[in-house]
């Protein structure tokens, strides 16, 4: 079975503690080292990823519960599988109350 083509969706959902909302699916991307400016919450639905996260491996399995990435560290990512990967990531916002629940 030929996996799905890629897509991505990225909106503000208007919620309270979530800045950004991204879906994708991806079949042969990478992404660079980059940072994000707020904790990052990854539910991998397909494949897996594999990143380093300032410089040390880690891996994104699917349905395995989700990866939290904290704010301001280098981090990269690719798929670990042939037919690539699919995601949903929260991007929180910068507020105690939800960093700390």
């Amino acid at each position: 079975m030929e996996p799905a083509p890629d897509r991505v969706r990225a909106f503000r959902p208007g919620l309270r503690g979530v800045e950004e909302v991204f879906h994708a699916a991806w079949k042969d991307h990478a992404y660079p080292t980059h940072t994000h400016d707020t904790r990052t919450v990854l539910v991998v639905d397909r494949g897996a990823i594999g990143y380093a996260l300032d410089r040390r491996a880690g891996q994104a399995p699917p349905r395995a519960g989700r990866t939290v990435l904290p704010p301001h560290v280098p981090h990269d990512g690719r798929a670990l599988t042939e037919g690539g990967f699919a995601k949903r990531v929260l991007c929180l916002a910068r507020t105690r109350s939800v960093l700390t629940c």
